[in-house]
This record gives structure tokens, C-alpha cells and sequence, in this order.
């Protein structure tokens, strides 16, 4: 069985519903590496957990919100993500030239 069953399971037997879904996953998986030079298995890995591995939970975990009075999904990112945070030579994010994390 996988986790988010695992996780699905282990909440409705204890709780019944789920009031709150934070998805806050992350990795850096291309320290030091320039974006002409990234790995296309390295792109896709990080997407694999930021894109895809958050909508698999949200997923999995939607008929458990829906039995909630009032359920919510926080999705959270890290300011490099923030695409006037990288823009602002200023910025504490400015020198970070992370392809795949930023995106």
C-alpha cells in the first residue's frame, strides 16, 4: 500500500474527515548547477514532487476534506518561486539561479 493510502487510512480511523491539507513538500536536487546545464531527469524529478507528488495527495486526500464541515488546501512555496522576488536585483533571491526549484 502506498503512503497517501497509508496516510488516507490512518486520519479517517482517527479523525473521520481531514480540516486542513498543508502541502509543503520540497527539494533541491540542483545545487551548483547553471540552468543551460540541468538534467532533464533533474527538472523532472523536482516536478515529480512539487507538481505531481501535491495534486497525488491533494488528490487522496479530497474525500476526506469534503466530509470536513469546512476543509482547506494550503499550498505553500518558497519565496524563489516568487517571480518578483527573483526579478529584484535587491532581493535576498536574486543570486539564486535554480531552474527547476524556482519553477
Amino acid at each position: 500500500m502506498d503512503t497517501k493510502r497509508q496516510a488516507f487510512r490512518k486520519i479517517e480511523e482517527e479523525f473521520g474527515s481531514l480540516d486542513v491539507l498543508i502541502n509543503n513538500a520540497g527539494v533541491s536536487l540542483e545545487r551548483g548547477i547553471s540552468p543551460s546545464q540541468l538534467e532533464l531527469s533533474v527538472l523532472k524529478e523536482t516536478f515529480e514532487t512539487y507538481f505531481f507528488g501535491m495534486f497525488a495527495v491533494t488528490r487522496a486526500m479530497l474525500p476526506l476534506l469534503k466530509k470536513s464541515p469546512s476543509g482547506r488546501i494550503v499550498n505553500l512555496s518558497s519565496g524563489l518561486g516568487s517571480l518578483t522576488m527573483n526579478s529584484d536585483p535587491e532581493s535576498e533571491f536574486a543570486r539564486f539561479n535554480l531552474l527547476a526549484y524556482n519553477s
